[in-house]
Protein backbone atom coordinates (compact mmCIF):
# COMPACT_ATOMS: atom_id res chain seq x y z
CA UNK A 1 0.00 0.00 0.00
CA UNK A 2 2.83 2.18 0.95
CA UNK A 3 4.27 1.82 -2.46
CA UNK A 4 0.97 2.88 -4.03
CA UNK A 5 0.54 5.57 -2.11
CA UNK A 6 3.86 7.25 -3.26
CA UNK A 7 2.86 6.69 -6.46
CA UNK A 8 1.83 10.19 -8.64
CA UNK A 9 -1.35 9.89 -9.90
CA UNK A 10 -3.29 12.61 -11.54
CA UNK A 11 -7.15 12.84 -11.81
CA UNK A 12 -8.71 15.67 -13.95
CA UNK A 13 -11.22 17.70 -11.82
CA UNK A 14 -14.20 20.08 -12.70
CA UNK A 15 -15.09 22.60 -10.99
CA UNK A 16 -18.71 23.63 -11.41
CA UNK A 17 -20.75 26.50 -10.17
CA UNK A 18 -24.12 25.99 -9.67
CA UNK A 19 -27.17 28.23 -8.05
CA UNK A 20 -29.16 27.12 -5.22
CA UNK A 21 -32.74 27.79 -4.81
CA UNK A 22 -31.86 29.79 -2.10
CA UNK A 23 -29.71 32.58 -4.30
CA UNK A 24 -26.38 31.02 -2.58
CA UNK A 25 -24.02 29.29 -5.06
CA UNK A 26 -22.47 25.91 -4.39
CA UNK A 27 -19.34 24.85 -5.90
CA UNK A 28 -19.40 20.81 -7.06
CA UNK A 29 -16.43 19.20 -7.85
CA UNK A 30 -16.79 16.23 -10.59
CA UNK A 31 -14.36 14.01 -12.77
CA UNK A 32 -17.53 14.08 -15.05
CA UNK A 33 -16.61 16.10 -18.50
CA UNK A 34 -18.97 18.60 -19.28
CA UNK A 35 -20.10 16.16 -22.42
CA UNK A 36 -21.51 13.35 -19.93
CA UNK A 37 -23.39 15.71 -17.21
CA UNK A 38 -24.02 19.60 -17.94
CA UNK A 39 -24.23 21.70 -15.07
CA UNK A 40 -27.85 21.47 -13.76
CA UNK A 41 -27.63 17.43 -13.88
CA UNK A 42 -24.82 17.70 -11.52
CA UNK A 43 -27.30 20.07 -9.22
CA UNK A 44 -30.05 17.40 -9.73
CA UNK A 45 -27.12 14.35 -9.04
CA UNK A 46 -25.90 16.02 -5.96
CA UNK A 47 -29.16 16.84 -4.63
CA UNK A 48 -30.31 13.61 -4.88
CA UNK A 49 -26.87 12.15 -3.34
CA UNK A 50 -27.24 14.78 -0.48
CA UNK A 51 -30.31 13.92 0.35
CA UNK A 52 -29.45 9.98 0.71
CA UNK A 53 -26.50 10.80 3.05
CA UNK A 54 -29.27 12.65 5.31
CA UNK A 55 -31.06 10.14 5.62
CA UNK A 56 -28.32 8.14 6.31
CA UNK A 57 -27.08 10.23 8.82
CA UNK A 58 -30.66 10.00 10.76
CA UNK A 59 -30.68 6.46 10.59
CA UNK A 60 -27.24 5.87 12.30
CA UNK A 61 -28.74 8.50 14.96
CA UNK A 62 -31.70 6.58 15.95
CA UNK A 63 -30.19 3.09 16.18
CA UNK A 64 -27.33 4.32 18.27
CA UNK A 65 -29.52 5.75 20.89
Amino acid sequence: MKKFARKTREIKVRIVFVKLKTGETETLFTNLPKEIATPEELKELYGTRWTIEKKLRQIKKQTSH
